[in-house]
């Protein structure tokens, strides 16, 4: 199985590599599991195996578990995974009766290519429809207007502080939102922090975070962020970028691309609603 891996996965994205070890854990398991179980079997046996050229030695268990996240995505748009029932993973009975030697990687490919085509065409619907309702409901009295004009003051002044406070700020909304070992990685300008952290819970199943702070009130390009995703090569699996201004369409678009690692973005009213929630203090408030 090892020489097939190998030759198939040139013209795959890495993480096809795992599929069948998955498969074959979950059919050990009896077909169902809940995902700590099958990624500590998974580690022993990547461990334990022969290591393809195309994978790392001795990947960290971060790594396998986002490796094996991906893998989970490409088994339900191939029907062999049921995600019926929420913190078990369960093979379907196509998955239970699955011989790993005709597991056709090609073919699963074409499968989550289609699947996240349609959602890519899904969300820019979304996003469309979203702009729309923005554009016909500006002067509507609903709840959630109400809500924005009473944060409206809270953010002028957020946006009034130094960069220096700025930064402060954003620090202390990572550590209380549950992140820990936080390490400014970069300072390359007064307006900008640059990052990395951990989650502070489940740090066995949870990947390495990189965070970017903007301290400018600028809309987010997505160059913006595709640029940020290059900074977290090799060094986080997940990331977040925070901003006191606002985001493009195309920025939202690009940080939730499938097949690359998800950006969360935080603009200005995000930060205004988290610093009440924490019930954080601003400077000369």
């Amino acid at each position: 199985m090892g020489d097939t891996i190998s030759e198939e996965l040139p013209s795959l994205p890495e993480y096809f590599q795992y599929v069948r070890p998955v498969i074959e854990v979950q059919q050990e398991l009896g077909g169902s599991a809940k995902p700590a179980k099958v990624l500590k079997l998974l580690t022993d046996k990547v461990g334990h195996s022969k290591t393809p050229a195309t994978q790392p030695a001795n990947p960290r268990p971060s790594k396998i578990g986002n490796e094996m996240q991906k893998v989970r995505k490409v088994l339900l748009h191939a029907g062999l995974l049921d995600s019926s029932q929420k913190g078990v993973w369960r093979l379907t009975r196509d998955g239970l009766a699955t011989d790993l030697s005709d597991i056709n990687l090609y073919h699963l490919n074409e499968l989550r290519k289609k699947a996240e085509k349609e959602n890519r065409e899904n969300r820019k619907k979304k996003v469309n429809r979203a702009s729309l309702q923005s554009e016909t409901t500006v002067n509507t009295k609903k709840s959630i207007g109400v809500r924005e004009d009473r944060r409206r003051p809270l953010l002028d002044h957020l946006k009034a502080l130094s960069p220096a406070d700025l930064k402060k700020i954003c620090l202390e909304i990572l550590r209380r939102s549950g992140l820990e070992g936080i390490n400014i990685t970069r300072e390359n300008s007064e307006n900008r922090l640059e990052g990395e952290c951990v989650f502070q819970k489940n740090l066995f199943m949870l990947p390495d975070v990189m965070f970017q702070f903007n301290c400018v009130e600028e809309s987010v390009k997505a160059e913006e962020i595709r640029d940020f995703r290059c900074a977290m090569r090799r060094r986080a699996d997940k990331g977040i970028f925070m901003t006191i201004g606002s985001f493009t369409a195309e920025a939202k678009l690009e940080a939730q691309r499938d097949g690359v690692s998800p950006v969360a973005l935080i603009d200005g009213k995000k930060l205004v609603g988290m610093i009440e929630t924490f019930k954080i203090r601003l400077k000369s408030e």
